[in-house]
């Protein structure tokens, strides 16, 4: 059988704990719980009020306003997370990120410095 070879060299991620690798690991040392009461829209006719929201991403660090108006939260986290692993991964501001609809190059960001 013949077995590929897999290298992970960056990493992304957007996740209740932070908005990216470095926020989520130190949430993750302290213990942290994600999960919080809902505040990004009127969950009291709910049965259940709390969730794992992303209150301190900005989709508009990976991509135009006008863009992000277009793509569904879910969407804009999934590519904000891929930019992140690609600009941690040391490849080219350029490379694109399929998004199902066109293709986004990763802009410079300062998390991407760090």
């Amino acid at each position: 059988m013949n077995r590929n070879r897999v290298v992970i060299t960056g990493l992304g991620a957007v996740t209740c704990l932070g908005p990216d690798v470095p926020a989520l690991w130190e949430g993750l040392l302290q213990g942290k719980s994600g999960i919080r009461r809902i505040t990004q829209f009127d969950a009291s006719a709910m049965p259940c009020q709390i969730a794992g929201e992303i209150p301190e991403f900005d989709p508009t660090q990976y991509m135009e306003r006008k863009e992000a108006r277009r793509f569904p939260r879910s969407s804009q986290v999934a590519l904000g997370a891929a930019a992140q692993a690609i600009q941690q991964a040391g490849l080219s501001n350029q490379c694109p990120i399929p998004s199902g609809q066109e293709s986004y190059s990763v802009p410079p960001s300062e998390a991407s410095k760090r």
